[in-house]
């Protein structure tokens, strides 16, 4: 699977999941099934839209369903890592001293899972991780350890997958930009997200600018991990 196959993929998953948010009040003649689910907050009854990964992985298989049924290309979700990982406090973690390097690749830890993975044949050819909104670093780390851990290749460490982490946030301003470059950087400066490791696209989208009412989405963030200077 190409590089060039996957951007067509996200793009196409990404105009979906704006056509969504933009007509969510009008449902006719869009070209996604998808809509964002409305909710009350309860302390000040206000409606809000819903947004979380789901809505950016579902919109994916959509897309990926369309362009590839039929063709040696399949997929898979919530599938489990072949490497072990530890991601948090826990009595494990407390019993073998490892709480200050969390989270962490360790023979004592449990298989993760990967939102989606893409397989060409019985070949790994694409890891993903789909994030929502702007999270703490820590939710960062936990993706990034898995998806840059050259285990998880297949093959015995010999496969050749892309990787890639897709985020997708509500809004965005300068600050947004700012913010997650700062995370990918930060992780980037620690030497078990990078030696050894596999490089990890990241791509960030938005689906409306902040405080200005513009509707059209943007990529916001397009960087390979771990990040230069």
């Amino acid at each position: 699977m190409s590089e060039e196959t996957m951007e067509n993929i996200i793009n196409d998953a990404f105009m979906r999941v704006q056509e969504a948010y933009a007509r969510r009040g009008d449902a006719a003649g869009r070209s996604t099934l998808l809509v964002f689910p409305i909710h009350h907050v309860q302390h000040n009854g206000k409606l809000y839209v819903r947004m979380c990964e789901q809505e950016l992985r579902f919109a994916f298989v959509e897309a990926f369903n369309e362009a590839f049924r039929g063709t040696n290309l399949s997929y898979s979700v919530e599938t489990p890592t072949i490497d072990r990982y530890l991601f948090s406090v826990s009595n494990t973690s407390t019993a073998h001293g490892l709480n200050d390097q969390l989270p962490c690749i360790s023979p004592y830890g449990e298989p993760g899972f990967f939102d989606l993975v893409i397989y060409e044949g019985h070949d790994i050819a694409c890891l993903i991780e789909f994030k929502a909104r702007n999270p703490v670093t820590e939710k960062y780390a936990k993706d990034l350890l898995k998806l840059s851990n050259p285990i998880e290749d297949g093959k015995e460490g010999t496969g050749a997958p892309l990787r890639y982490f897709i985020q997708l946030v509500e809004s965005y301003d300068s600050l947004t930009v700012k913010s997650i470059k700062s995370k990918l950087m930060e992780l980037s400066e620690q030497s078990k997200y990078t030696q050894g490791k596999k490089p990890v696209r990241c791509i960030c989208y938005s689906l409306a600018r902040r405080h200005s009412g513009e509707q059209q989405g943007k990529r916001i963030i397009d960087l390979t991990f771990p990040l230069r200077d």
